[in-house]
């Protein structure tokens, strides 16, 4: 029982030596904080008892998948109680450590992975550099292995085979640039209870959106293993961890640029520039025009001369074309000016002229004389100048209203009036000038008729205005007076103004002439031996008269 007892307090006083020695006796942390740019993401883990009768590993499986692997080890627990793997993070970095008090033959592995996602906008790439150490601490095991695998697919990284009871070396496995730590050796990376780190190393991530057109996130991952083989001793103590040093980044963006000839001949391939570049020399020709550099639109202005620099930034970066600027040569705008022919109002004249001026305003003073017609293309400019300028004002009259466009209708009427006649006949829309006009004048003549109102003896002034307004007026216009029948009637309410009617029962009525007072009698009927007055209205202005039989004792009296 002492001996037992003995031997307890010897691997108490081992592990606590152990971890004095390395000042690391590790803590968990759980979930692991981030160290430099990568965030800790999942640990798994793994143990495979060998058969005692083999000492060669070769006899068992050399590789395995971070699939395969599961969290069976993890939540065990050595004799003493402490568990067996920790995943912690101190001074050193992020790491594991495999920690044991009790005897075992086996094969241990842990592996631990990290990830980093950059948000790339398009045509953009950025490339991080890092900068670390893997550090690692062997006890009594047979050997262990350290190193850290990176790809940017989880998917690729969890099906990466990793050799298990073999050193890494990412040279002699050929895993080209996804194994980035270093060879493990007994001689120089491990010496019992003795910590090793491996010289700082550089590894570079690319993240790379530079044919996307949306942004997008990429992500690297990296895998952090640590496989140990150990005997049939009293206890174990083993970590490894990465060591982030330092990082740095480098952001590329992406133009590319088409070439247009904008009418020249020949062909030049596209030209990519990341951050930036020179471009290619022009190779298009055009005949009687010589090659004056590149505008970034069919018609504008240079932007860049022939081989000029370009750069490729935040705010200007992704496809971008550009077109040849041409500079003609005299005898090419006396070609253009001639062109233009006969003045006509149409797209195809105007471009004609606005090309021969651009020609001609980029020759020097020199060249501009050798142009013999010029006089031809101000006198086309001027008057294409003023026809346009009438037809713009036709055009703006749009809806006719009384009297809001009278205004328009004047204008585009004087500036019309102000016309040769050359440049009249090239009025494209005088006939709608001449709608406006008439259609204003219809609506004068309506409003003219509303504003009779009640027919008074001080009508007519108003009734006369509207008559000869209406009179004024051709045939089909008048057709289009939706008021005339109130213009006929304010005629007729202002003529009978101061006149009686008479109404005789049973005969025709007559009209008293006022200015007379005199009835015309018609004569009576059979039976009857006299007219008498039976009613009037309040205004004496209609009395009605029936015949009855008896002497007539009073003529009807007849009061305006």
């Amino acid at each position: 029982m002492k001996k037992i007892l003995y031997i307890a307090l010897l691997l108490l006083a081992a592990q606590g030596a152990w971890a004095r020695e390395t000042n690391y006796y590790p803590v968990l942390i759980n979930p692991a904080p981030t160290e430099g740019p990568w965030t800790f993401e999942a640990v798994n883990s793994r143990a495979i008892r060998y058969d005692e009768d083999y000492d060669d590993f070769k006899y068992y499986k050399d590789y395995y998948s971070f699939n395969e692997l599961d969290h069976t080890a993890w939540s065990k627990r050595s004799h003493d109680g402490h568990p067996i793997i920790y995943q912690w993070q101190d001074k050193d970095g992020l790491g594991f450590s495999w920690c044991s008090s009790m005897p075992f033959s086996t094969t241990f592995g842990i592996f631990s992975t990290y990830y980093h996602d950059e948000k790339l906008p398009p045509y953009t790439r950025r490339k991080l550099t890092w900068k670390f150490k893997i550090r690692s601490m062997q006890d009594d095991s047979y050997g262990m292995n350290s190193c850290l695998y990176a790809l940017p697919d989880l998917d690729a990284l969890k099906n990466l085979q990793v050799r298990w009871y073999y050193y890494y070396d990412y040279k002699e496995e050929d895993k080209g640039p996804y194994c980035i730590g270093y060879k493990g050796n007994t001689d120089v990376f491990w010496s019992t209870k003795k910590t090793r780190t491996s010289d700082p190393t550089t590894a570079t991530f690319e993240f790379d959106n530079r044919y996307g057109s949306d942004t997008i996130v990429k992500s690297w991952y990296i895998l952090k293993t640590m496989v140990s083989g150990g005997y049939d001793k009293t206890s174990t103590h083993e970590w490894s961890s990465f060591i982030h040093l330092s990082e740095s980044w480098d952001t590329y963006y992406y133009k590319y640029i088409s070439f247009d000839g904008n009418d020249g001949k020949g062909i030049m391939p596209r030209y990519d520039i990341e951050n930036s570049g020179t471009l290619p020399a022009n190779t298009f020709t055009r005949e009687g025009y010589t090659f004056a550099g590149w505008a970034t639109s069919p018609n504008g202005e240079k932007v860049y001369n022939d081989k000029a620099a370009v750069t490729a930034t935040e705010d200007s970066k992704g496809p971008v074309t550009l077109y040849a600027v041409w500079k003609a040569q005299p005898a090419s705008v006396v070609a253009l000016i001639s062109a233009i022919g006969t003045v006509e109002y149409t797209a195809g004249c105007n471009a004609r002229i606005l090309a021969a001026r651009a020609a001609y305003d980029a020759l020097s003073e020199e060249e501009q004389a050798l142009v013999s017609n010029y006089a031809t293309l101000t006198a086309a400019e001027t008057l294409y100048a003023a026809v346009d300028t009438v037809v713009k004002k036709i055009a703006a009259i749009g809806e006719v209203t009384y009297p809001g466009s009278a205004e328009a209708i004047a204008q585009a009427n004087a500036a019309y009036d102000e016309l040769t006649a050359e440049a009249k006949a090239l009025v494209i829309n005088y006939s709608q000038l001449s709608a406006a006009q008439e259609m204003y004048a219809v609506l004068a003549v309506i409003a003219k008729i509303n504003a009779i109102g009640e027919v008074t003896t001080e009508s007519k002034d108003l009734i006369v205005a509207a008559r000869t307004a209406y009179d004024a007026l051709t045939l089909a216009p008048k057709t289009q007076v939706s008021n005339y029948a109130t213009l006929l009637a304010a005629e007729a309410a202002y003529a009978n103004l101061g006149k009686t009617t008479v109404l005789f029962e049973d005969k025709d009525a007559a009209e008293l002439k006022s200015e007379s007072k005199a009835i015309v009698y018609p004569e009576l009927p059979t039976g009857a031996t006299q007219w008498r007055t039976r009613e009037k209205d309040a205004s004496d202005k209609t009395i009605v008269i029936q015949a009855v039989e008896g002497n007539m004792t009073a003529t009807p009296k007849i009061e305006k």
